[in-house]
């Protein structure tokens, strides 16, 4: 009785198994009562790409790049998502952070320790060729930030409007040097 038992919940295990792989091999097109257009519906935004409102782009996991000739092994860190680990500037020489598209940016901000002084430029471009400054950081300025501060501890910057932006450039001034943490910017 009880290998008869066993038989019987083996075979009933193989046949759902196989059962739902023949199933998926042999359908090829959309379940019935669904067309293509119905299946695709349920993609979710982050599944077919799309970034949302608030997204922050200056982020390895968007594609973002961080390069420098200075501290090159850690430039990435400056735009990992964590506040954990930083990257240290050198006077007069730039972090250009490199995003994966152009896109309409509502805010900057940028983490950084505490001794870190006003003695920066930041600057944003849509091509990676012309830029233009921030007036967070200097003034005069290319570019009025519509609400900035300057705080022990985070440089902030938001547009209105967005800006169209697809490279983010940081550099030290005055032969100082600053541990920075994170760079985000923020989709509008």
């Amino acid at each position: 009785m009880n290998r008869i038992l066993i038989a019987s919940l083996v075979s009933l295990l193989l046949a759902g198994c196989l059962g739902g792989e023949e199933e998926s091999n042999s359908s090829s097109s959309a379940p019935s009562g669904e067309d293509a257009a119905g299946a695709a519906d349920n993609t979710s935004d982050t599944d077919a790409g799309v970034i949302t409102s608030g997204t922050d782009v200056a982020n390895l996991s968007q594609g973002a790049t961080a390069v420098s000739s200075f501290n090159s092994s850690t430039a990435s860190n400056l735009i990992d998502g964590s506040e954990m680990r930083a990257w240290i500037s050198a006077p007069d020489i730039p972090i250009n952070i490199t995003l994966s598209n152009q896109y309409q940016i509502a805010k900057i901000e940028i983490a950084k320790d505490h001794e870190a002084g006003t003695d920066v430029t930041l600057e944003i471009s849509d091509d990676g060729v012309n830029y233009k400054t921030l007036s967070v950081t200097n003034s005069p300025a290319d570019v009025t930030c519509s609400d900035s501060a300057f705080y022990s501890i985070r440089i902030k910057c938001l547009f209105e409007p967005a800006q169209t932006i697809s490279h983010i450039r940081l550099t030290s001034l005055n032969g100082r040097s600053y541990r920075f943490q994170e760079l985000r910017a923020y989709t509008d």
